[in-house]
């Protein structure tokens, strides 16, 4: 029997973790449980004459500073350590040749899936020609886990994503909060379903992994240690904070940024792989990000997530997406509390008993909306 071909539309790049892992999560995911076979649109940009030469240019200037001006060795490690990652997915460039349209894509592919990620989001969304699959008929339309994520949408923004929506044979989001806002604008059927890196158990991750880990990274895990995944720079205070807790667990402190070697015992050069690796082998996890916060659930890692904006007052979590996270999961207040000096305390049997229920819940979804199952 003949495979349905599946076209996922998400974000695509070489510099976020979660990204990369939410993608090939949902590939990985489609083709177990159904007679699929999934293929990425990639790049994600719009699909005129103008942009492709943009991206390509850009393309070209990129590799010449990683790899001939060899500015920053870990950039370049990183770099090619994502390329590998990304050869687990398979890609469709149709849309960056020459003279080739959407409407080709349409004739090339069974369904279209958006998500998952921050793909309507005004700062990190897709193309707007993209996300609203205008191009393809209302019965190959579809969304999953699809997020606004935390920043108002703009007025144009919300009359893309609403009116649209309301043109998609079946719509998912992340995020609960996402269809109060959409219910605003359409009487359409939501489903809120998880980000796809739960759809894999802790052991299809290590499958994926197995092999592919660095000497570098596995010598990082060789002693007990606390795992700091951080966007950016943590205040002194944060840093002390952190300090502390892991000197009251008795723990090193390995640290992973995108962008920065501030601290000691710090990593910038690790690709997706090691990633996985070092949440898998941590005894305890502080993140400020969202997947960081899925992993250490995935993995069942007591963890603390970092919210900004959390109020120490009201016990309140701003973060829309750690907010629903919490809700899912039944998870206590003390999880995003970093001044909290307790350590939470976590019932991994009945978070992973909700994780094994979203995946149901997704193949539900899936299957309820036409995708073909596999035969038994």
């Amino acid at each position: 029997m003949k495979k349905n071909s599946v076209c996922i539309l998400t974000e695509t790049d070489l510099n976020n973790y979660g990204n990369r892992l939410q993608n090939v999560a949902l590939s990985l995911f489609l083709e177990k449980r159904f007679n699929v076979v999934c293929k990425t649109l990639w790049p994600i940009i719009p699909p005129s004459l103008y942009h492709k030469i943009g991206y390509i240019s850009r393309s070209i200037v990129a590799y010449l500073k990683i790899h001939l001006l060899k500015r920053n060795k870990f950039e370049l490690v990183r770099h090619q350590k994502f390329v590998f990652f990304n050869r687990n997915i398979r890609k469709n460039w149709s849309l960056l040749m020459p003279f080739r349209s959407l409407a080709i894509a349409n004739n090339h592919f069974d369904s279209f899936v958006v998500g998952s990620d921050q793909v309507f989001s005004d700062q990190f969304g897709i193309p707007d020609v993209l996300a609203s699959l205008s191009f393809a008929p209302v019965a190959k339309r579809f969304t999953y886990a699809a997020s606004i994520g935390n920043n108002p949408l703009s007025i144009d923004k919300y009359r893309l994503v609403c009116q649209e929506l309301s043109h998609f044979h079946a719509i998912s989001v992340r995020e609960r909060k996402s269809v109060e806002d959409i219910k605003k604008y359409t009487s359409s059927k939501i489903s809120v379903n998880v980000d796809p890196a739960f759809l894999l158990t802790k052991d299809e991750w290590r499958s994926l992994c197995e092999g592919k880990i660095s000497a570098k990274t596995k010598d990082i895990a060789k002693n007990p240690y606390l795992l700091v995944y951080w966007l950016g720079d943590e205040t002194s205070e944060i840093k002390q904070i952190i300090k502390n807790r892991a000197r009251c667990l008795g723990l090193s402190i390995v640290t992973l940024r995108t962008n920065s070697t501030d601290s000691e015992n710090t990593y910038i050069d690790s690709g997706p792989y090691d990633f996985v690796y070092l949440m898998d082998h941590a005894s305890f996890v502080v993140s400020k990000s969202f997947h960081g916060t899925v992993f250490a659930l995935v993995f069942n890692k007591p963890f603390i997530s970092f919210d900004p904006a959390f109020n120490s007052n009201s016990k309140q979590i701003k973060d829309n997406r750690l907010a629903n996270l919490q809700n899912i999961f039944k998870l206590p207040i003390s999880c995003f509390d970093l001044r909290n000096k307790e350590n939470p305390k976590l019932d991994w049997a009945e978070i992973n008993k909700i994780i094994v229920s979203e995946r149901e819940k997704t193949f539900l979804y899936f299957a309820q909306n036409g995708f073909p199952k596999k035969d038994c």
